[in-house]
């Protein structure tokens, strides 16, 4: 009904995204269009308009410069969670791959003279609030959300939200959302996945589960200082010194009157043997004896 229509796709690589042309491909010769050129990468449909392609795709590396598109679908950018976690990868793809596509969009006009404006859809399995979804959804613009997870049990968990009108619609309750997976396959994966895949890729809520504990940013920091007024000791002893056993650690931490600040004067950590755990300890103070020209304040031993 709109031959000059064009469409393009954005994903993580370029061969996945050729994939999904050869099946749109086919899917269109099945209904009877012809083509005016088919490629790996882009077709044409027979008497349509222009220069650009009908449909085009391109990987995160490039591809998409110079093409224009009324539809852009931008599906799964980030390949994985690690990506999801790294803050640069996250903005990259936000500013040179999704910045990039839109700026191609351009409103298509229909044969009775009716405009109908370029937009992007996005399709990503949630790994990260700050993904291009959450990214779509913090940046001010309108949007519908279309959210599906694998299982609805209460009702609420699927939707169509209209930030256009306000307007919500939820879907009714099911086991599972495909034939693809019943409940008794979805059960199985959730068993043996961990929290986060299965909250981001199954429940679409990006809930970084245990994974928090190990972003950087959110630990607390301490910086090392030398001149210090006092200082402590702690040391926890493991009772193994095999390969695969668990280490002994001493640390010794500062507190400097003048500015108020704790500091981390020095750490050590290891696998020793019963008998040599003692001196190692004794080593360890007179060494951070020596750094400071003090004794310590008061030693906690586990």
């Amino acid at each position: 009904t709109h031959p000059n229509f064009k469409f393009g796709l954005i994903t993580h690589s370029q061969a996945l995204g050729c994939k999904f042309l050869s099946a749109v491909a086919k899917l269109l010769r099945d209904l009877g269009f012809e083509f005016e050129y088919e490629r790996a990468a882009e077709f044409k449909l027979k008497g349509s308009l222009g220069i650009d392609p009908s449909f085009w795709v391109s990987g995160i590396g490039g591809g998409h410069t110079g093409k224009g598109a009324n539809r852009l679908i931008i599906s799964d950018v980030l390949r994985s969670g690690t990506d999801a976690m790294s803050e640069k990868i996250r903005g990259s793809i936000i500013t040179d791959v999704i910045s990039t596509g839109m700026n191609r969009l351009e409103p298509y006009t229909a044969d009775d003279g009716s405009v109908i404006p370029g937009a992007a859809t996005f399709e990503q399995a949630r790994l990260h609030e700050e993904d291009p979804v959450g990214w779509m959804m913090k940046s001010g613009l309108c949007y519908v959300q279309c959210r599906f997870p694998a299982i609805n049990d209460d009702g609420k968990g699927a939707f169509v939200r209209n930030t256009y009108t306000g307007q919500i619609f939820f879907a009714q309750p099911y086991d599972a959302l495909t034939r693809r997976a019943n409940r008794d396959q979805l059960n199985a994966i959730k068993a043996y996945s961990t929290a986060y895949y299965w909250n981001c890729q199954y429940l679409m809520v990006c809930s970084l589960g245990d994974l928090v504990y190990f972003i950087l940013a959110n630990c607390p920091r301490y910086e090392r200082i030398f001149q210090v007024d006092c200082w402590w000791f702690g040391g926890d002893f493991a009772n193994t010194a095999t390969q695969a056993g668990s280490r002994s650690a001493f640390c010794a931490m500062g507190f400097q009157a003048s500015t108020g600040k704790l500091g981390v004067l020095g750490v050590e950590a290891g696998r020793w043997r019963v008998d040599e755990m003692g001196d190692r300890m004794v080593a360890f103070i007179e060494g951070m004896g020596r750094l400071t020209g003090l004794r310590p304040e008061a030693g906690l031993v586990e």
